[in-house]
């Protein structure tokens, strides 16, 4: 057989061999460390080995530490470790190095036998990642022989191993050398890098069997590194790593007795334990460039084989620990693997132990262990990890020398956050001011030369500064936080925690003052921490929870649809990038639970209740006394909800059951004034089922408890503020002289004790006070069902404001502005911001132009809502679709952006003369030009009191309508949606308490014969449940009664004055343009996918064809789709639809049913966003059942 130079010819043979203990001893944590059981490792290398052990401990323990894992919290366990040869010298043998191999179960009297298995020496591919064992037992299988013990350990007092048999295995592979080759050093080294490099190649070729070739990998490897310091090659960094992957792999086939050098302590280092070295700091840097996992693991793998060959005497052994440490604690972090964390904490632990007081290491590695610690404090909640982290800070500190200042200045910020932890905890103002104080140390210390620390240390104390919760302390923690962002590089690692930092000290300040551009400078700061942060980092957790908060924050503001979806969707990915163990899983849970708890009160989706339940019932279970009190409260919230879906009176229990305790787990949080509140409702609602006077004087004792709790500038103090104000004026009521029933509506709340004493006139300035801030929170960014959603509930305000206004006497002109101020908010806006610009244009193009841009913005739904719309709510917010979300993120901003632009543009053009009017609300006498055309009659409906006003051309009049009640209002506007409603009746009632009085009052006295030619109009501006009813069909149908409103005169209907006079100023410019377009869209729908058939619709569209031309309008069908028919409508006169049509509980989504309805409606928005105004002579006549009706809650006005 042809051989090569450098090659060899082996036969191998395996060998077995079988080691045996079974008699019982017991180890406690003073017995000495000697191995139960002894065996040989070599000379032929290892392939397998195998241990058997049958043991338990002393089988009790304190039960305070007990967890559900069998191995938490056990401290008998037994470890490897090599059996120190004995000495005739009085020095005493150097303690062995031992690996820990297996722990006992906790607290348990039962023998158990483990049996534990090693493959060594064998290639790594597809195998599972190397333990600590594993590296170990390969960095001593090959070479010279080896006594390795068994150890059974224990430790603290009480702790006991009972050991009653060991068995050990071992098998490898003997071989026998036939012949082998040695191959002469052909290569030279230069003091030339550009050279050496260059030689790469030669070294490549080397003969394999070169005994120098791993070194020359590895000075090579030196070299390219080296180069890479100065050039930043990534190319010469992948190449230096290569090489020393090729000096690893050299040195571990050439120096087979490399362990020898550690077993008899020669004066050099083996070149493998070099090798293995430098492979790992190599790839540790790549890691800390790319954050690639598998980077990290490779320095574990390397760094456990280098450790285990290492002395204990060696001066870099404390560095590689330090770096294997490290690593593992890394790995933790971006993994979430728990047992990387204990391994993290184990090595740091195992080393500060066997360290010297005056060792100028120390008070780094006492620093590693504190970092770890606490971290492992922040996973478990275990409050002895925390005060051992604070101890052995306080020991680094201690321990470091003046002249370490950037050492000192890190084990001080280190020690401000336990503090600041503990503080959290404890309540201790007095930890927080220490973490305050000591992190501004840190920070003075690096501030001069190293930006990068000061960074860090300003987002620390920015933390702590915003804890505070004082205003100063806020506006101090956002400018240490801005700062902190602004020094960071984009591509810094460190940058999405500074930005959530800031994230949540705006909105801190936010709920100080109220400022709403806090929220949306945190929310955007939030975002930009979510896009730079890599998809699995364990930090998305808190940066999710963090987005949830801004969002859920902005929707409590606005009440924005896309805020309230990405506020659940985050909270979901928050949870799933939670591990179930951490202590902060809880909080997770419960916040998920408020927003499906939200999105069931807005849609009425049973499922998402019923999961709000479940998840909020799953995180008090998790008994974690950090978030208890929170997570009890909020269930209690959920199971409120219930009991009002149900009228289950066990489920109203259950909610006050939990919600009392939650304030008792809540004796010292900053959030008790919070859940004495729930507490407060609860009891209000069990007051509403019961009567009980007893339930109210509880209900408003809690309240009362909750304001004193609150700090006096919370954001939310006049929200609790008015619920206890509702408490104690229906207390008034209950137990007063005068029985009033006490309207419950919020805005109203502050003016009830004042009604209830027939104080009008206050009641009415409080009112007035709520109706004139509408225009102002109803933001021009809101979508029309987002402005739906946050207006309903101060559905009535106005119409009792009117009614206050009445009763205090003043003047009907004033109490008709208020009224309508407060009736028509949505289209309003919707008519100011399309009003006509001609004179603005004239004057100032440019105003003009922008005017428009921002309105046409504005104006356009959002564009992502209907996809929002068509997925599962748990499924909005994947991380898969991260940028995507953001997107839609950044598009709200944008909208409360050009809000705010909007209004800036309207203020600039009131300042120019002649506009100072400019889309304000016009005066009282400029309300009867809405009467030139015929007289307006305007209804106004209150529990308080009920009447007409009379708008004429020439004069406003108050007409009092007191057979009007409101209760029988009610229950006519209830019949009127029923089925089996008979109409007779409610026509007859409509007649005689309100048309004809009205009527007599306009001197509309007798009916008028079909001779009449130019009949009188009346325009109805009905309020409240009123606007349910029929007016123009008011009246008395027996044979021969001319008792009706038909006989009388023409009706129609306005929603306001307001929306009256814009039709007026549209039907000019329809006029003037009329012969421009003549296209009228004739659409039947006689058959709709899952609708009853409509015959007639045919018909009737055919009729209307047949007259167009009388009108000289040119009929057209387009195909039924809602594209064609939006397409079609910027070209026509006329819009007639017959079919079928859906009323929604959002009248903005009511829709006709096309071809496509089911995936494709055609809604009330579709034609508002058409911009049809733009097309002046534009008529839409729906042929629908109930087209008028309004379903809505609470948007009657």
């Amino acid at each position: 057989m042809a051989e090569s130079a450098g090659n060899s010819l082996s036969g191998r043979s395996e060998v077995c061999r079988t080691f045996t203990r079974s008699d019982a001893i017991r180890v406690n944590e003073s017995s000495p460390r000697e191995p139960y059981l002894s065996f040989t490792v070599g000379p032929h290398p290892l392939r397998r080995l195998v241990i058997k052990i049958w043991s338990h401990d002393q089988g009790w323990f304190n039960p305070e530490f007990k967890t559900g894992q069998p191995y938490a919290n056990s401290h008998t366990w037994f470890a490897l470790g090599i059996v120190p040869k004995r000495s005739n010298s009085l020095r005493s043998p150097d303690e062995p190095y031992l690996c820990e191999i297996q722990r006992n179960v906790r607290a348990s009297r039962e023998t158990r036998c483990r049996i534990l298995e090693w493959s060594l020496n064998t290639p790594s591919d597809g195998q599972s990642e190397e333990s600590e064992a594993h590296g170990w037992l390969e960095s001593i299988s090959s070479g010279s022989c080896v006594k390795v013990g068994v150890f059974p350990l224990a430790s603290y007092p009480g702790w006991v191993n009972v050991v009653y048999q060991v068995k050990v295995e071992l098998s490898g592979l003997q071989e026998t050398r036939i012949r082998a080759f040695d191959t002469a050093d052909t290569g030279t080294e230069s003091s030339f890098l550009p050279r050496q490099i260059e030689a790469r190649s030669a070294t490549d070729q080397a003969p394999s069997r070169d005994p120098k070739i791993g070194v020359k990998f590895n000075n090579l490897a030196v070299r390219l590194g080296k180069r890479y310091d100065l050039t930043k090659s990534m190319t010469d960094f992948t190449t230096a790593i290569e090489l020393a992957q090729k000096a690893v792999n050299a040195t571990n086939k050439d120096h087979q007795n490399f362990a020898t050098y550690w077993i008899k302590k020669h004066g050099g280092r083996p070149h493998r334990v070099r090798d293995l070295n430098h492979l790992a700091l190599y790839l540790r840097r790549r890691y800390e460039q790319t954050r690639s996992v598998e980077d990290l693991t490779g320095v574990i793998k390397m760094m456990r084989k280098a450790i285990a060959a290492t002395p204990y005497d060696d001066p870099e052994r404390p560095d590689r620990l330090g770096t294997l440490g490290n690593s593992l604690g890394a790995r933790y972090r971006e993994t979430g693997r728990i047992d990387d964390l204990e391994s993290a904490v184990q090595v740091f632990d195992r080393f500060v132990k066997r360290v010297p007081p005056t060792d100028p290491k120390l008070p780094g590695f006492l620093s590693n262990l504190g970092t770890w610690l606490a971290t492992r404090f922040e996973v478990t909640g275990s409050m002895e990890d925390l005060e051992t982290a604070i101890e052995v800070f306080q020991e680094a500190i201690k321990t470091t020398p003046d002249a370490d200042y950037i050492g000192l200045a890190k084990y001080l910020s280190n020690l401000g956050l336990c503090l600041g932890s503990r503080s959290d905890q404890r309540h201790s103002t007095g930890d927080l001011e220490t973490a305050i104080e000591l992190t501004q140390r840190a920070v003075v210390l690096v501030s001069g030369n190293h930006p990068d620390l000061a960074a860090a240390y300003s987002n620390d104390l920015a933390i702590w500064l915003s804890r505070r919760f004082d205003q100063n302390s806020l506006i101090r923690a956002i400018e240490v936080s801005r700062k902190a962002v602004e020094a960071t590089h984009d591509d810094h690692p460190d940058l999405a925690p500074y930005l959530s930092t800031r994230s949540q000290s705006l909105i801190k300040r936010y709920e100080q003052t109220g400022s709403v551009e806090d929220v949306t400078r945190a929310i955007e700061a939030i975002q930009k921490a979510v896009e730079a942060t890599p998809a699995g980092h364990t930090d998305l957790a808190i940066l999710f929870n963090n987005l949830a908060v801004c969002l859920g924050t902005r929707y409590d503001l606005f009440g924005l649809a896309n805020d309230f979806t990405g506020a659940t969707g985050a909270a979901e990915k928050a949870v799933e990038a939670t591990p179930q163990d951490l202590i902060t899983f809880a909080g997770k849970l419960t916040d998920l639970g408020v927003y499906l708890v939200e999105h069931y009160k807005r849609t009425g989706v049973m499922d998402d209740l019923a999961r709000a339940i479940k998840v909020s019932e799953e995180a008090v279970m998790k008994d974690n006394p950090t978030y208890r009190a929170m997570c009890l409260s909020h269930l209690g919230n959920a199971l409120s909800e219930l009991h009002k879906r149900t009228g289950s009176k066990d489920d109203l229990e259950s909610a006050i059951e939990v919600a009392q305790k939650a304030v008792e787990a809540a004796s010292v949080d900053r959030d008790l004034g919070y859940y004495l509140m729930n507490l407060g409702s609860r009891m209000i609602e069990q007051y509403d089922r019961t009567g009980s006077i007893d339930d109210l004087t509880k209900a408003i004792e809690a309240a009362q408890k909750a304001m004193e709790a609150m700090d006096y500038d919370h954001i939310y103090l006049s929200r609790y503020l008015a619920n206890l104000g509702n408490m104690l004026g229906r207390r008034y009521a209950q137990t007063g002289k005068k029985q009033i029933k006490i309207i419950s509506s919020r805005p109203q709340l502050a003016a009830n004790v004042n009604i209830s004493r027939a104080e009008w006139d206050k009641a009415y300035d409080m009112l007035r006070e709520a109706v004139l801030l509408l225009p102002k929170v109803s933001q021009r960014s809101l979508e029309q069902s987002d402005m739906q959603e946050m207006l309903s509930p101060t559905s009535g305000l106005a119409t009792d404001t009117a009614a206050a206004g009445l009763n205090a006497g003043k003047d009907v002109s004033e109490v008709l502005s208020i009224l309508e101020l407060g009736r028509g908010v949505i289209a309003g806006l919707l008519i100011d911001s399309r009003g006509d610009l001609s004179d603005l244009r004239r004057a100032h193009p440019s105003l003009a132009d922008t005017f428009d841009t921002l309105r046409r913005e504005l104006d356009s739904p959002s564009q992502n809502n209907d996809f929002i719309a068509k997925i599962p709510l748990v499924n909005r917010y994947s991380l898969s679709e991260n940028s995507r979300s953001m997107a839609d993120l950044s598009m709200v901003n944008r909208r409360h952006e050009a809000s705010r632009e909007f209004n800036d543009i309207i203020e600039q053009i009131r300042a120019k003369d002649g506009f100072h009017d400019f889309f304000q609300p016009p005066p009282a006498e400029s309300l009867m030009v809405a009467a030139e055309s015929g007289p307006v009659v305007v209804i106004n409906v209150s529990r308080l009191r009920c009447d007409a006003i009379l708008v004429e051309r020439h004069t406003i009049r108050l007409f009092e309508m007191p057979g009007l009640i409101y209760e029988e209002i009610e229950e006519y506007a209830r019949n009127i949606l029923s089925s089996k409603h008979n109409p007779w009746p409610l026509l007859e009632w409509l007649w005689a308490i309100v048309c004809r009085p009205c009527l007599d009052a306009l001197e509309f006295t007798e009916p008028l014969s079909e001779d009449d030619r130019q009949w009188p109009h009346i325009w109805w501006v009905p309020t409240g449940l009123l606007s349910q009813l029929p007016f123009h069909a008011a009246g008395i149908y027996t044979p021969g009664s001319k008792e009706t409103v038909l006989d009388r005169l023409v009706s129609s209907y306005a929603s306001s004055l307001k929306t009256l006079q814009h039709g007026r100023r549209r039907q000019a410019g329809m006029l003037d343009d009329h012969a421009k377009q003549n296209d009228a869209i004739l659409v039947a729908m006689e058959q709709t996918r899952g609708q009853m058939s409509l015959p007639n619709a045919r018909t009737e569209i055919e009729e209307v064809r047949a007259v167009c031309p009388l009108l000289h309008l040119h009929a057209t069908t387009p195909p039924r789709r809602k594209a064609d028919i939006l397409e079609h409508l910027k070209n026509c006169n006329v819009l007639h639809f017959a079919g079928h049509g859906e009323s929604a509980r959002d009248p903005s989504q009511s829709r006709l049913l096309l071809d496509d309805w089911e995936t494709n409606p055609l809604t009330v928005g579709d034609l508002r966003g058409s911009w049809l105004q733009e097309s002046p002579a534009f008529l839409a006549y729906f042929s629908v059942c109930s087209t008028g009706s309004n379903q809505g809650k609470g948007l009657a006005d």
